[in-house]
């Protein structure tokens, strides 16, 4: 099961939030997944799947664009992530390369919930509430 952060209350475009996390499949990295506090519902995927850029422990590339634009800063000022500094592009897009800070995310995640795609690692939250 996904990982929530459970610490200070993300604020992002004027709706209360939290953070799950999974592991990536394919790379083995970590996914983040921004979610409504209240309904659950899956807001942005928050990163992207790079096995092929070296990262760090604790490392992500974090989606910084589109329907996520802004969330950097956000998660900066939440404590849950740190700008590396280092970024990646794909395609047009340069993205961010952020540490994971908060303790509560860098957590071992649960290797029975990985994914190929982070969109699939919502898809387990609601397949585990119909059983």
């Amino acid at each position: 099961m996904p990982t929530s952060y459970g610490g200070d209350r993300i604020e992002f475009r004027d709706r209360e939030c939290r953070v799950l996390t999974g592991t990536y499949r394919v790379g083995g990295g970590t996914a983040l997944l921004l979610v409504d506090r209240a309904t659950g519902k899956e807001l942005a995927r928050l990163t992207v799947d790079m096995p092929e850029v070296p990262l760090g422990r604790d490392e992500v590339v974090l989606r910084d664009c589109g329907v996520s634009d802004g969330i950097l800063e956000v998660l900066e000022n939440a404590g849950v992530v740190r700008g590396t500094g280092r970024s990646v592009c794909l395609g047009n897009v340069k993205l961010p390369i952020c540490k994971v800070i908060s303790p509560e995310l860098q957590q071992e995640p649960d290797r029975s919930r990985t994914s190929g795609q982070l969109g699939q690692v919502a898809r387990h939250r609601s397949d585990e509430r119909e059983r």
